[in-house]
């Protein structure tokens, strides 16, 4: 049984309709745990601009999230290049 395909276009679905992409990936990374995938997502850590931003503490509530120091070197605005944290969200090694 092979659904991802339509699990994968009702997310995208989501996500437009919504405008809220990074809650549908959440969901869509849930619903790949439940079928027993093993995940690691990567992303910037928003609290590099927010410091108090708490969003993927709340959308990937029991699993594992790590955060690593990377240098970003890349940026159409140059005071943007340097030093950043990114976040690993893992469904294993807990």
């Amino acid at each position: 049984e092979d659904d991802l395909p339509a699990l994968h276009a009702g997310i995208e679905g989501v996500a437009r309709a919504k405008g809220e992409p990074s809650r549908a990936l959440a969901e869509f990374y849930r619903a790949l745990d439940a079928k027993g995938a093993w995940l690691m997502l990567s992303n910037a850590d928003p609290k590099n601009v927010d410091p108090q931003d708490e969003f993927f503490e709340h959308a990937y509530a029991g699993y594992r999230i790590e955060r690593l120091k990377a240098n970003r070197n890349i940026n159409s605005d140059p005071r943007k290049r340097g030093p950043v944290t990114e976040i690993l969200v893992l469904n294993y090694g807990n």
